[in-house]
């Protein structure tokens, strides 16, 4: 596989896998980690569809992801796919869960793009 097609594909995974993540949190309600509920929260979030699909997306993204990093600098893929996640998970965050957007994160957004470009430019 192509090591540009393999970096676009890792960031959309590990993009739509915290989305989806996000969605089978919301489905459950959260989960407290607490030493009472550990084995009932643990069994929750690995039998729900969306905590799983999630996963996968991580899982796959790993491994595309392992494409990236055998053929490119780690200093300058890293950055990149850092944060374009941020801004994909954003705009994901924005559109799905109707989350706003403040002018602080608009700005920071913005850096983000910046910063992106800075480090492809070196």
């Amino acid at each position: 596989m192509n090591t540009f097609i393999a970096f676009i594909l890792s960031i959309i995974a590990s993009s739509v896998g915290n989305l989806i993540l996000k969605t089978g949190m919301m489905k459950m309600g959260g989960i407290t980690l607490s030493k009472q509920n550990l084995i009932t929260e643990i069994f929750k979030v690995f039998t729900n569809p969306f905590i799983l699909i999630g996963l996968f997306g991580y899982v796959f993204g790993f491994f595309l992801w392992l494409r990236v990093l055998s053929t490119t600098e780690v200093s300058r893929a890293y950055p990149v796919l850092v944060s374009t996640t941020i801004i994909l998970v954003l705009l994901g965050s924005l559109v799905f869960f109707k989350e706003q957007l403040s002018f602080l994160k608009f700005i920071g957004v913005l850096v983000i793009i910046i910063g992106i470009f800075l480090v492809f430019k070196n």
